[in-house]
């Protein structure tokens, strides 16, 4: 499991999935417990260890936050017989969003989609003009002119524009086209994942599989 990628995903889920106080610090506690296993898919922890690294006092604060992880996919508890301690398994968020992104591409494979969207590695872009452009003159008082159409799109349903997520809006226009951008944007959206870092693992993940703007399209 990759540490990084595994929280950076964790902060994501928190958009669509939020957690209590409670659960999310017994979510990071358990990370830190199954980080010094070396990662098991399968580890034990003692409640009252977890409940002392957690700050949670009392044994029915921690089993409300536990099953509240449980019920919102973010880990797994088997319970033990006896006194002995439950076995903990930490869902892997970053693979679910890998999954969740290859079920978007297979969608969108569709011989319809094709139509629109089709593999060209020989791609010749027409988009040079946004390449040399500072995103700070595209914002005026929150309000976005002589934009790409994928910027006001981002600020229209997506929130705010920083001009660093419009500067990388940009490159990823130059890259793969502005139309596949705001397809990106559009299924993001479908799927309430209204952050620029899902849009840009989407992008990622149809460059890698050879996925640009058709130059005849």
């Amino acid at each position: 499991m990759n540490y990084i990628k595994q929280v950076n995903a964790f902060y994501n889920h928190l958009e669509t999935k939020p957690l209590s106080a409670s659960a999310a610090n017994l979510w990071h506690v358990l990370m830190h417990v199954n980080n010094r296993t070396g990662w098991r898919k399968e580890f034990t922890a003692a409640m009252s260890l977890l409940c002392y690294k957690a700050n949670l006092t009392v044994s029915t604060t921690f089993k409300r936050a536990r099953r509240e992880l449980q019920e919102k996919g973010y880990i797994r508890v088997k319970s033990r017989v006896g006194n002995r301690a439950a076995s903990y398994h930490i869902v892997s968020l970053d693979r679910m969003v890998s999954e969740e992104i290859d079920e978007v591409f297979e969608m969108d494979n569709s011989e319809e989609s094709s139509a629109v969207y089709c593999v060209n590695h020989n791609l010749n872009h027409n988009n040079d003009h946004y390449v040399s452009q500072n995103a700070d003159p595209l914002f005026k008082q929150n309000n976005t002119i002589n934009a790409p159409d994928a910027i006001q799109f981002f600020q229209e349903n997506f929130g705010v524009v920083t001009p660093y997520v419009a500067e990388d809006i940009i490159h990823w226009i130059n890259d793969l086209g502005e139309s596949l951008v705001l397809y990106a944007l559009k299924r993001a959206l479908e799927l309430r994942r209204t952050n620029w870092g899902y849009v840009k693992a989407i992008l990622d993940a149809w460059r890698k599989k050879g996925y640009f703007v058709c130059g005849r399209c």
